[in-house]
């Protein structure tokens, strides 16, 4: 049967409307990124003007996580009840003004407030837009998710490459956050109406926030929460450490402690943006084992480095292992046995969102007990841990292909 006019002329529409949806989504995403990433490099300024240690640090980021996790369990009720586009407008204006707000208070009380508030703010934003993204990828029948995440880390990379010049000049890095703040405000106020395209369904915010109870009860899904979370332990605390770290242990100035997270997320961001294709080459188990272990190897140069290039080599290297993970370890996920794929990833990322909730405060704790220069074993210990999770799951499942 041939396609008429009218039908070539709505699938034209359908994927040119797609593709908008697609576009807009990719810009929510490196505006979230840079926001993000202008936190992290205002980390050693707020670090120096309080006089912080990094136990009274990792208390500032426990709070960060403390409203991540409030929005993370109660967000997916209420964007079934407001609508996407409301609260995607609330929380990146919330955001946006939350993160001014950490550059502008002057005592801890306040500082640990705020930072709740934008830890609320950004995790239900991040939930709204990868729920959004979830729809318009079901819609367009192909995958996106990999390469909007990729778009995150370009935030962060964009984030470190304004931050550097900024803060070598010393100037405050409020001077980077209000900006920052403003696009993330206009993208959210200013998006089409359509944006996010038809309320989003119920499986797809499950699959996001973590509310689908429909879990496979296997070992294998269990071994692969367990992977995510250890995963995530390692990319929250290089987000919120790795300029830190620089700072502390190597003295660098703070546009060179800037570089190491830029160099971090610019090699998170260029795996992600090449791993589709690798994993297509060459399998998902050819990308999954090797990168863990490229991860240890990195978080292990940077605990021995002798100076900060090596370090800075370490946190590439850890940048690049780390990046392809979790997409694999969700991929395994949804193929993991009886139940449905989302209650798999849902389970799997839910776990795995406590484990970048928690890495950050852990490395402050262990960096007050024993010493901050090896913090990062932490890192290294749970990419090991990620390598043998994985090894008996790759052989069951073939790695997600």
């Amino acid at each position: 049967m041939s396609t008429g006019p009218l039908e070539c002329q709505r699938d034209a529409a359908l994927c040119v409307h797609t593709q908008r949806q697609v576009l807009w989504s990719q810009a929510q995403f490196l505006a979230l990124g840079l926001l993000m990433g202008c936190w992290a490099c205002s980390l050693p300024a707020l670090k120096q003007r309080f006089g912080y240690d990094a136990q009274q640090l990792s208390l500032v980021l426990l709070s960060l996580a403390a409203g991540s996790v409030l929005a993370f369990l109660g967000c997916a009720r209420v964007l079934q009840a407001v609508g996407t586009a409301v609260f995607t407008r609330t929380t990146g204006v919330l955001a946006a003004y939350a993160l001014v707000g950490t550059q502008l208070v002057s005592e801890s009380e306040s500082l640990a407030l705020v930072a709740f508030v934008f830890g609320w703010a950004s995790a239900g934003f991040d939930v709204a837009i990868n729920a959004t993204a979830v729809a318009i990828e079901r819609k367009a029948g192909r995958a996106v998710m990999s390469k909007l995440h990729a778009m995150f880390s370009s935030g962060g990379v964009v984030a470190a490459g304004v931050a550097a010049p900024l803060l070598q000049q010393h100037l405050d890095p409020l001077w980077l956050a209000v900006p920052a703040a403003l696009l993330l405000s206009a993208l959210a106020l200013a998006g089409p109406a359509d944006a996010a395209g038809d309320p989003v369904p119920a499986p797809a915010l499950g699959a996001v926030a973590g509310t689908d109870t429909r879990v496979p009860r296997s070992r294998l899904v269990w071994r692969l929460g367990a992977a995510a979370l250890l995963c995530l332990l390692c990319e929250g605390t290089m987000y919120d450490w790795s300029a830190v770290y620089m700072t502390h242990v190597f003295a660098a100035s703070p546009a060179l402690a800037v570089a190491g997270f830029g160099l971090f997320s610019a090699a998170m961001a260029f795996g992600r943006f090449t791993g589709d294709t690798l994993r297509d080459r060459r399998g998902g188990a050819a990308v999954l084992g090797p990168g863990c272990w490229l991860a240890a190897a990195g978080a292990g140069l940077a605990v021995l480095a002798p100076h900060g290039g090596w370090a800075l080599l370490g946190f590439v290297l850890v940048g690049l292992g780390l990046s392809n993970v979790i997409p694999i370890v969700f991929a395994m996920a949804g193929r993991a046995g009886p139940g449905t794929a989302e209650g798999a990833i849902a389970f799997v990322s839910g776990i795995g969102f406590v484990g970048f909730l928690v890495g950050p405060p852990l490395v402050g704790l262990w960096a007050s007990v024993f010493s901050f220069d090896t913090a990062l074993l932490i890192v290294l210990a749970a990419c090991v841990g990620v390598a043998g999770l994985v090894a008996p799951a790759r052989a069951h499942r073939g790695a997600g292909r």
